[in-house]
């Protein structure tokens, strides 16, 4: 019995000296004051620092994607109706401006070369006779009305066979080849323009007509980017300013470009679109991709502090000043401060004297 008196008097002791040293502790922490061992400081990674001058950003979010101008964008058909023969291209081959992308043929092919080869001989003909019978007329040998129905049928062929010869250019036939009685079976559909193919639509025996879409081909050399900018804030967006801008589902990088164009129509959906300029060059970027941005409208440099060197208690934010180190301690003490902007990385510190001369507990305090 006596045995367990003294063991109980033991523990009523032990535990009214560690309440008094918790009541110590958590007045020394709750104080505007708090100390610091050198050895704590260097275990948690603490850094001090000053308030630097800190370029804060007003800033418009929107979203677009990245596009290429209209003159970037080929859309590959044909004049005539037709059967595919060849496809010599797949998506993402890279063409140059004339390549042969596919081959077409059809009975109405051959029968405009024939019917051009008929006229070009008709037409050799008539201006023989044109000749001939014009210097009839002038020598007053045959009668005017004799003469013009000369002259008539000769430039009225003439025209024929200057338009079938435009109409065979456009099929990309070679003319000379076929004066020479050389012809094709078949058409070959040139690339209008160098690039990337983009949309193949067709196959071998597909029947198209001059309404379809075969290929389609997109040069990436100018792309740029399409914003969608809301009414509320398109006033504050002017040629020239710089936008910040992500593609979120590739990277994390930021990149930037510059407004050219600020568009003077409201869509539907009550946007305006903004396009701009991607001031770095050589970048893979591929249209269509979404992206992210923010158009920097305005920017004020002012005082201010990393966001890790914010602290908030109840209704009160603060920071640490360093007011006093000695060899085993660093003594900080609590100052009350006021915020301004803010983004990220930085706040802004407002109404503090001499702020510049302060350090600062600026890291490591994740765990005070």
């Amino acid at each position: 019995m006596k045995y367990k008196i003294i063991i109980l008097f033991l523990l009523i002791t032990a535990s009214c000296t560690n309440k008094k040293e918790e009541i110590k502790i958590e007045n020394e922490l709750s104080g505007n004051e708090l100390s610091i061992s050198n050895q704590q400081f260097i275990n948690e990674n603490m850094k001090l620092g000053k308030v630097v001058s800190h370029n804060f950003l007003k800033t418009i979010t929107t979203n677009g994607l990245i596009e290429v101008p209209p003159n970037n964008v080929a859309n590959i058909s044909s004049y005539k109706n037709g059967y595919v023969n060849n496809v010599a291209v797949l998506v993402g081959d890279y063409v140059k401006k004339g390549d042969i992308l596919v081959n077409l043929s059809s009975p109405e092919y051959i029968s405009l070369q024939e019917e051009f080869l008929e006229k070009s001989a008709k037409l050799s003909f008539l201006e023989k006779d044109f000749n001939r019978k014009k210097q009839l007329f002038q020598d007053n040998l045959i009668s005017k009305k004799n003469y013009l129905k000369v002259e008539n049928d000769y430039k009225s062929t003439l025209i024929n066979v200057n338009g079938l010869t435009e109409k065979l250019k456009l099929l990309n036939i070679n003319i000379a080849n076929l004066k020479s009685g050389k012809i094709a079976s078949f058409i070959p559909i040139q690339a209008t323009i160098s690039g990337y193919i983009s949309e193949i639509n067709i196959t071998k025996g597909s029947y198209v007509t001059s309404a379809t879409k075969m290929i389609e081909i997109i040069n990436t050399d100018h792309i740029h980017i399409e914003l969608k900018v809301f009414e509320k804030d398109v006033m504050d967006v002017k040629k020239g300013q710089q936008i910040l801008f992500k593609v979120p589902e590739s990277s994390n990088k930021t990149f930037k470009a510059k407004i050219t164009v600020v568009g003077n129509t409201i869509k539907n959906n009550r946007t305006v679109k903004v396009h701009a300029h991607i001031e770095e060059e050589g970048l893979k970027f591929i249209a269509g991709m979404f992206i992210e941005a923010e158009i920097i409208v305005d920017s004020k440099t002012s005082l201010s502090l990393p966001n890790s060197s914010i602290y908030k208690e109840n209704d009160s934010t603060y920071i640490l000043v360093l007011k006093e180190k000695n060899k085993d301690n660093y003594i900080f003490k609590k100052l009350p401060i006021k915020l301004g902007l803010k983004d990220d990385e930085f706040s802004e510190v407002l109404g503090i004297k001499d702020i510049e001369a302060k350090n600062i507990l600026i890291a490591g305090n994740y765990m005070l």
